[in-house]
């Protein structure tokens, strides 16, 4: 049995991929210079804003751009939110880990206050569960609206 695979379908999905890793590696971006440059005080507050607002946006973009829900979709959201969640907190440990390594103690370090342990593994947890709690939300709004409209 021979598979074939239309050739724009193709291009399409390729055109889908490239356009969901392009929209996390933004959301990995956004959540790595909040993290690392926002002061102490906010940080604890506009990670979670931030998180939230990231993974509502790349969710609903790649919703808007598949049209609605499927199972292809959803693959492409969940990894698309486990991509930037799981990304931005392992960048942001390699820059704490660079700053703060044994034999080069910087200014930026000590100005770095996210770099601290604590403070690393509390923002970590923050936006892993702020991406993923909104990425769900998203999920969930977009599969009850489907399920709704074919309902009726």
């Amino acid at each position: 049995m021979k598979l074939s695979v239309d050739p724009k379908a193709r291009t399409w999905f390729i055109r889908i991929i490239f356009f969901s890793i392009f929209i996390g590696t933004i959301g990995i971006v956004v959540l790595v210079l909040a993290s690392l440059l926002l002061p102490p005080t906010l940080v604890d507050t506009w990670i979670v804003y931030i998180g939230v607002v990231v993974g509502c946006l790349m969710s609903i973009s790649v919703y808007g751009v598949w049209g609605g829900a499927s199972c292809l979709a959803d693959i492409n959201v969940w990894c698309m939110a486990s991509l930037t969640a799981f990304g931005s907190e392992a960048i942001q440990s390699m820059i704490c880990g660079t700053l703060l390594g044994p034999n080069s103690p910087s200014l930026m370090a000590n100005m770095l206050s996210s770099c601290a342990p604590n403070n690393r593994r509390a923002i970590a947890f923050g936006e892993i569960l702020t991406v993923l709690g909104a990425t769900f939300i998203i999920w969930a709004a977009t599969h009850y609206l489907s399920w709704a409209k074919s309902r009726r």
